[in-house]
């Protein structure tokens, strides 16, 4: 039974679901919802299936619909990380969908993709105390090297203001210059510039955003009616 959609509140007229019925909650790492309110809010939706259920509940996410243009650096891995030992006691894991072009060698997304995937299975391993801030700093030091210290205020960056960033060029003008800051730390050649490479080429649709945001707006129509 997947909560989704017009049916993501569980039912009111039922007490209890048949004990072959598991709930997937579709949404509910989704990194749109790193506010706290949003927060809030799936928490709330978790808590109100569980007593309709005598089944670990599954949260189903796509990180993210990038193969639907989406191009904003929601590099979320605090409030990730807290929803994930959050959820640790009353859910039996995950149901991971990626956007994947059939060139696989090819994909422009895998620099936000696998930021997701590895957060969700690495909050994982240390049970509900684990430390999401001491495994995000790991992360920098170990997959991106000379750039860590570069990274870690990038992603900083984006993790307080990838939704702002879409209407405020200033915003985005910062995450492109932190980026370019940290791709200067390391040889392209080597592991750590191939891996800033993935990053490199899914920033290329906030760069179009930027360039976009800085146009100036032409002349406005006026409409008449006439009857």
């Amino acid at each position: 039974n997947c909560a989704y959609g017009i049916y993501s509140l569980p039912p009111l007229t039922i007490d209890k679901l048949e004990p072959n019925v598991v709930v997937s909650i579709v949404g509910g790492r989704r990194p749109m919802n790193n506010k706290p309110d949003d927060q809030e809010d799936c928490r709330k939706l978790r808590e109100s299936w569980l007593p309709k259920t005598s089944n670990p509940l599954i949260i189903f996410e796509n990180y993210p619909l990038t193969d639907r243009g989406w191009y904003l650096p929601a590099f979320t891995p605090h409030s990730l990380g807290k929803s994930i030992n959050a959820t640790k006691g009353v859910s039996q894991g995950e149901d991971i969908w990626l956007s994947m072009l059939q060139e696989f060698e090819k994909q422009p997304d895998l620099g936000l993709n696998h930021f997701m995937v590895y957060f969700t299975q690495r909050m994982y391993w240390g049970g509900q105390a684990a430390d999401v801030d001491a495994l995000f700093r790991e992360y920098c030091r170990l997959f991106y090297g000379p750039a860590e210290q570069e990274m870690l205020a990038f992603f900083a960056h984006c993790e307080a203001n990838w939704q702002a960033i879409e209407k405020d060029k200033a915003l985005a003008d910062t995450a492109l210059a932190l980026f370019e800051k940290a791709k200067s730390k390391a040889d392209a050649t080597n592991i750590y510039g191939r891996r800033l490479a993935m990053i490199d080429v899914f920033l290329k649709g906030l760069r179009n955003k930027s360039a976009q945001l800085g146009r100036k707006r032409g002349p406005v129509p006026v409409l008449r009616l006439v009857s």
